[in-house]
C-alpha cells in the first residue's frame, strides 16, 4: 500500500477500478438490505412506511414522524418517490433509506482521500460497504431519519475541513458553497437532532482551521441555508409553540453524570456498535486489537500536521464532541447503540488513514481482520429476514381471518404497528398506550367492535377479572383475542345504608367519604412500594355481592388488587390477584384508559358480611387517592346494551350541528352522539341543551350530585340507560355558573369542588359589595359545605362575620387556619413563594422527630413537577437533610383562587446526631436542564442560593 499520494492527487487506474468495485458493492449491499428488510415489522419502520405510502398517494404530507414533533420526514419523502416509481411496498420504502446510504459512500471516500490519500479513501469506503450489523441495518431499513443524519453529518464535517483549509490559505470561498453547507445542516437538523454533534464539530473544525480568516461576508450564506433547509421545522413550530425544542431537555448540564456517560460510551455502547459485544472471545480480541492499531496510526498521522491535518483531525474532533454530548444527554439512557451510528463514517476514515499509514508490508492485515469480522456478521440480516418472512405469512393468515370475521379495528402493542403497512391498511392495529397515527386512533375509538392482538394491555387478565367473555385464536407468533363481550348479568349498587364501616389500614372509617358521590373527598391510601394496603368493609347484614367499581379523580390506580369476602365459612377469595390493565367496559366493547377509566371487577355472586380489598402500589406511587367506591349486588335483566332510543332522547345524532350545551356520556355513547364529551376534561358545563347519559345503575348517584348543586333535570329511561336533560320550564340561566360536577367513570359525580366554592365566593363578594354581609356569610358557609376547609372561603367568612358584629365566631373560624409560626418571605421565581414555616417541637433528642410545615404560594400554571426542595439542617455535628419534591402531590393546577398550600414533613433526627443548636438552610433545585438552584429573592441571609431560615432546633443529650 502506497501512502505517498496525498490530498487531491488523481488516483491511478487501479484505484479507479477499486473505487468502482467498492461503490458497486456498496450499492448492491444496500439494495440487498432493502430486499431483506422489506417485511420488517419494526414499529418505527412501520410508521415511516405509512408516511411514505400516504405521501405517495397524496393522502398526507407530515412534517415529522407520526405522533412526534421531532425527526422530520425527508427520508420517508424520498421513500415515497420510490413508491411512486415502483409501487408501494416495503422494498420501495427501504430503497429511500438505501439511497442515502449509497450517497454516503463517495463522501466517506472523499474524506478519507483528503486525509490520507486515495488508498486511505478506498480503505475507509471498504469499511462502509457493509459495516457492522447495526450500521448495515440502518443503511437499508427505514427508521425515519438516521440515514439523513449519517449522510449530512459526514458531509458537513468533511466540507468544514475543506472550506476551513481554503480560507486559511487565503483563497475565496463562494457564497453558494456556504449556502449548500447550510442547507445540508438544516435538512439534517430537521430530520434528526442526532446531527447536533456533527454541527458542533464542523463549526469547531472550520474555525480552528481557518482561524482569523474564518469570517467573510460569504459566510452569511451558511445560516441562511440552515434556515432554508430546516424551513419545515421552523414553520411547524411557529404554529405549535416551539414544541420540537422540548427535545433540548435531552441535553443535560455538563458534569451531572459525565463520568458514567463516558464509561457507558467507551466500554458498552462503542463495542456494541462495532459488534464486539458478541461472538468468540478470540475473534473479538483480534478485531479490537486491529481497530486499536489502525486508529493509533491514524492518530499519529493526525498529530504530524501538514496540509491534510484538518481532514486527519476531523474524525478525532467529532469523536470527542460526540462522546461529550452523548455522556450528558438522555441518549445514553437508552440501551441501544443506534445513537452512535453517526460515528461509523468517522471511524471508517480513521481506519482508512491507519491502513494507508502502515505501508505496503502489513497494512492490509488489520484492515482485513476488520472486514472479515464484518463478513461474519452478514448472516444475521439473512436470518432476520427469514424470521420476518415467517411473520408475514402469519400476518396474511391473520388478515384472511379478520376479513372472515368482519373485524376491522384491533388494539395491538406498538411492536406490531408494522402490520398496518404489511396488510395494506385494510385493518387498524392501534397502540393502546398512545396511537401515533391520528386517523387510526379515531377509527379504533369509533369502532363498534374491536379485537386485541398478542394480549395487548393484559386483555386476558381484564376479561377474567370482569367476568367477561372472549375467544382466542393463534396465527404463529400472532395471538388474537376477539368476540369480546362484557359480563352478562345486570347489577345494582349495594345501598350505603347497608355499609357498617369502611376502614383503612390505619383504622380510619372512610365510609362516608367513599359513598358521598364526591370524587374530591375520598381517602388517600398509603403503602410502601411493593407493599399491599387497602380497605376493610363491614355490612350491617349479609349482602349478596358480585363486583366492585372504584374511581379516582387522578385516574391513577394501584398496580394490582385482590378481593376476599367474609362468608359463613370464613374469608373466601372472590378475586385472585389481578393486574390493573386500564381496560374497561363501555356499552358492548372494551376501551382503554382515559378519564372514563374505572377499576372494576365482577365475580360469581357470594353472600358476605364483609369485604377485604387489597391493593399493590405501582412503582414510584406510594399512595392512591381513592374517590368513590361502589359495591355491586346482582340485579335483574340483561347487561347494559346499545339502545337506539338514547340518541333520540338526547335529541341529536352524531352528524347534528352543535347546540347550546353538550352531552356527557360514557365512551360508547360519546362516539355515537354529536357534541358528546366522553373522555375530555370531564367537567360538566350547563346549557339549555345539555344532556347527561348514565347507565341505570348510576342514575341514583347522578340524582344526588345534581341535587347537591341545585340543578333540576328531567330523567327518562332508554333501555338500560337513563338520560337527564332540561325539559320544558326546567332551564335556569343561573345554571351556566354551576361548577363542581364531573362526568367520570360513566357516572355524574361531584368533583372539582374548589371551582364551585370559587363561584360561591364570587357571589358572596357581590353580596358584600351591596352591603349584605349576612347573605355573604350564608353563601360562604355553602362554599365550605361544598369544599370543607377551603382556605379562601374561611378567610372571607371570618371577614364577613366581623362585619356582622360576630367577632367571636370570626375568631373561631380564623383559628382553623394554619399559619406559620415564623414568617420567612422568599421568592423563588415563577411565582413560587415561601411565606413561612413552623417546626415543633423545637427541642428534640437524637432519634426523635420534628414536624415541619412549609407555607407556599404557587400560581396554577407553574410546572413544579421537576422542582425539589433541599433542606439542610446544620449544626455542630454536621448536617442531616430532608430533601423532597416541592409541594409533593398537591394539585396546584386546581386553584381557581390564589391559595396557600401547607406542606407537612416529619423529619427524623439521626440517632448519632451531636447535641447542639441546628439551623435550617433551604432552597429550591430545578431538576430539569439546565439543572440549577432557583435564585432566591429575600431579605434573609443566604449562601449559594440556600436561604437560612430564622428557625433553630436544639438537639439535646440522650437520656
Amino acid at each position: 500500500m502506497d501512502s505517498r499520494t496525498q490530498g487531491s492527487g488523481s488516483p491511478g487506474r487501479l484505484q479507479a477500478v477499486m473505487f468502482g468495485v467498492l461503490l458497486g458493492a456498496g450499492i448492491a449491499m444496500r439494495v440487498l438490505g432493502a430486499w431483506l428488510y422489506r417485511y420488517s415489522y419494526n414499529p418505527d419502520f412501520g410508521i415511516t412506511a405509512l408516511m411514505a405510502r400516504h405521501m405517495a398517494e397524496g393522502r398526507a404530507f407530515p412534517v415529522f414522524f407520526y405522533g412526534q414533533h421531532y425527526m422530520g420526514s425527508l427520508e420517508p419523502a424520498v421513500s415515497a418517490l420510490f413508491c411512486k416509481l415502483f409501487g408501494c411496498s416495503g422494498f420501495s420504502v427501504c430503497l429511500g433509506t438505501a439511497l442515502f446510504g449509497m450517497l454516503l459512500l463517495p463522501v466517506v471516500y472523499a474524506w478519507g482521500r483528503d486525509a490520507g490519500g486515495p488508498w486511505a479513501g478506498l480503505a475507509a469506503m471498504a469499511v462502509c460497504v457493509a459495516g457492522p450489523d447495526g450500521y448495515f441495518h440502518y443503511q437499508a431499513s427505514s427508521r425515519g431519519g438516521y440515514g439523513v443524519a449519517l449522510l449530512f453529518g459526514t458531509f458537513l464535517i468533511w466540507q468544514a475541513c475543506r472550506l476551513g483549509r481554503l480560507r486559511r490559505e487565503g483563497r475565496r470561498v463562494a457564497a453558494p458553497r456556504y449556502l449548500l453547507m447550510g442547507i445540508a445542516a438544516g435538512l439534517g437538523f430537521w430530520s434528526h437532532f442526532l446531527i447536533v454533534p456533527a454541527l458542533a464539530a464542523a463549526a469547531l473544525l472550520f474555525v480552528g482551521t481557518a482561524r482569523r480568516r474564518a469570517w467573510s461576508w460569504s459566510l452569511a450564506a451558511a445560516p441562511a441555508g440552515f434556515v432554508l433547509g430546516a424551513l419545515p421545522l421552523w414553520l411547524w413550530n411557529l404554529r405549535h409553540g416551539g414544541a420540537s425544542f422540548e427535545m433540548a431537555q435531552a441535553f443535560g448540564a455538563l458534569g451531572q453524570r459525565f463520568l458514567d456517560g463516558q464509561r457507558l460510551f467507551w466500554l458498552v455502547r462503542a463495542p456494541d456498535l462495532l459488534d464486539l459485544d458478541a461472538g468468540p472471545w478470540a475473534g473479538r480480541a483480534a478485531v479490537a486489537a486491529a481497530y486499536i492499531v489502525l486508529i493509533a496510526w491514524a492518530a499519529r498521522k493526525a498529530a504530524a500536521g501538514g496540509p491534510a491535518a484538518p481532514y486527519r483531525r476531523g474524525p478525532f474532533v467529532f469523536l470527542a464532541v460526540f462522546s461529550v454530548v452523548y455522556s450528558v444527554s438522555s441518549f445514553s439512557a437508552y440501551a441501544t447503540a443506534r445513537y452512535l451510528l453517526p460515528l461509523l463514517p468517522a471511524l471508517a476514515v480513521m481506519t482508512g488513514m491507519g491502513a494507508a499509514a502502515l505501508g505496503r508490508r502489513w497494512g492490509w492485515l488489520p484492515l482485513l481482520v476488520v472486514l472479515g469480522w464484518q463478513g461474519l456478521m452478514l448472516p444475521h440480516p439473512v436470518q432476520r429476514a427469514a424470521r420476518q418472512a415467517e411473520v408475514r405469512r402469519n400476518a396474511l393468515a391473520l388478515g384472511r381471518f379478520l376479513d372472515e370475521e368482519a373485524i376491522r379495528c384491533l388494539y395491538a402493542p406498538y411492536l406490531l404497528h408494522g402490520l398496518n403497512f404489511a396488510l395494506d391498511e385494510r385493518f387498524v392495529f392501534a397502540d393502546v398506550k398512545g396511537e401515533k397515527v391520528e386517523a387510526y386512533a379515531e377509527a379504533v375509538e369509533a369502532a363498534g367492535r374491536v379485537a386485541v392482538l398478542n394480549e395487548c394491555g393484559g386483555i386476558g387478565c381484564f376479561v377474567r377479572a370482569t367476568d367477561g367473555s372472549a375467544r382466542n385464536r393463534r396465527f404463529g407468533v400472532l395471538r388474537l383475542t376477539y368476540d369480546l363481550a362484557p359480563p352478562a348479568g345486570a347489577v345494582r349498587h349495594v345501598d350505603p345504608v347497608y355499609w357498617a364501616s369502611a376502614r383503612t389500614a390505619e383504622g380510619a372509617d372512610v365510609r362516608d367519604a367513599l359513598t358521598d358521590a364526591n370524587l374530591d373527598s375520598g381517602p388517600v391510601l398509603r403503602a410502601p412500594e411493593a407493599a399491599w394496603t387497602g380497605l376493610d368493609l363491614r355490612f350491617t347484614e349479609p349482602v349478596p355481592v358480585c363486583g366492585l367499581r372504584l374511581l379516582s379523580h387522578t385516574v391513577r390506580y394501584p398496580a394490582a388488587w385482590r378481593l376476599e369476602g367474609k362468608t359463613a365459612s370464613g374469608w373466601t377469595p372472590l378475586l385472585d390477584e389481578a393486574q390493573t390493565t386500564y381496560y374497561f367496559w363501555s356499552g358492548p366493547r372494551p376501551y382503554w384508559g382515559g378519564r372514563q377509566y374505572r377499576l372494576a371487577c365482577r365475580f360469581a355472586p357470594a353472600e358476605v358480611t364483609g369485604l377485604r380489598i387489597r391493593m399493590l402500589m405501582a412503582h414510584g406511587q406510594g399512595e392512591f387517592e381513592a374517590g368513590e367506591l361502589a359495591v355491586y349486588t346482582p340485579g335483574t335483566g340483561a347487561r347494559p346494551r346499545g339502545d337506539a332510543a338514547v340518541p333520540a332522547l338526547v335529541g341529536r345524532e352524531k352528524t347534528d350541528a352543535a347546540r347550546d350545551g353538550g352531552v356527557y356520556a360514557d365512551r360508547w355513547w360519546a362516539n355515537r352522539i354529536a357534541d358528546c364529551e366522553g373522555d375530555g376534561s370531564g367537567e360538566v358545563r350547563f346549557g339549555p341543551d345539555t344532556a347527561i347519559v348514565v347507565s341505570s345503575v348510576e342514575a341514583a348517584v347522578a340524582r344526588r350530585a345534581l341535587a347537591a348543586r341545585g340543578v333540576a333535570m328531567r330523567e327518562r329511561a332508554a333501555g338500560e340507560w337513563s338520560v337527564f336533560d332540561f325539559g320544558a320550564g326546567l332551564w335556569d340561566p343561573a345554571y351556566r355558573d354551576v361548577r363542581g360536577l364531573v362526568f367520570r367513570g360513566g357516572a355524574c359525580l361531584l368533583g372539582h369542588t374548589k371551582r364551585w366554592a370559587a363561584v360561591l365566593i364570587g357571589r358572596a363578594e357581590a353580596a358584600l359589595a351591596e352591603g349584605d354581609a349576612e347573605g355573604a356569610a350564608d353563601t360562604l358557609r355553602q362554599a365550605l359545605d361544598a369544599c370543607p376547609g377551603y382556605r379562601p372561603a374561611v378567610v372571607r367568612l371570618a371577614d364577613a362575620l366581623e362585619l356582622c358584629g360576630r367577632g367571636e365566631e370570626a375568631a373561631a373560624w380564623r383559628s382553623r387556619l394554619r399559619e406559620p409560626d415564623t414568617a420567612a418571605d422568599v421568592d423563588f421565581g415563577d411565582g413560587v413563594r415561601l411565606l413561612g414555616l413552623s417546626a415543633a417541637p423545637r427541642t428534640v433528642r437524637p432519634g426523635g422527630t420534628v414536624t415541619v410545615r412549609y407555607f407556599w404560594m404557587c400560581p396554577p400554571d407553574t410546572d413544579i413537577t421537576a422542582d425539589v426542595v433541599f433542606v439542610h439542617i446544620e449544626g455542630p455535628g454536621g448536617r442531616f437533610q430532608d430533601d423532597h419534591p416541592l409541594l409533593g402531590d398537591a394539585d396546584v393546577g386546581e386553584q381557581p383562587l390564589p391559595e396557600v398550600f401547607v406542606e407537612e414533613r416529619v423529619v427524623t433526627v439521626p440517632a448519632d446526631t451531636v447535641p447542639g443548636v441546628y439551623r435550617i438552610r433551604m432552597g429550591v433545585y430545578r431538576a430539569i436542564p439546565p439543572r440549577s438552584r432557583r435564585k432566591a429573592r429575600t431579605g434573609l441571609p443566604q449562601r449559594r442560593r440556600a436561604v437560612e431560615m430564622p428557625v433553630s432546633l436544639t438537639v439535646r443529650e440522650r437520656d
